[in-house]
């Protein structure tokens, strides 16, 4: 989810994707889950983070 969301606000960037925010995310897990969601979603954000910092940065769309 946090990479296609990268490449959407890239695309908003560019001028060819429609314009929007993410403005809440939810996950929801009971008490005996807790921990082991918010241990899960740190490290899918940690691997996410080093995904789109390894993202070709040229544009996706060739404006020559």
């Amino acid at each position: 989810m946090l990479l296609a969301y990268d490449t959407e606000l890239r695309l908003q960037k560019e001028k060819i994707g429609k314009a929007f925010a993410l403005d809440a995310w939810v996950v929801e897990a009971g008490p005996d889950y807790f921990d082991d969601t918010v241990a899960g979603m740190q490290k899918a954000i940690s691997q996410a983070k080093d995904a789109i910092a390894k993202r070709n940065t040229q544009p996706y769309q060739n404006t020559k």
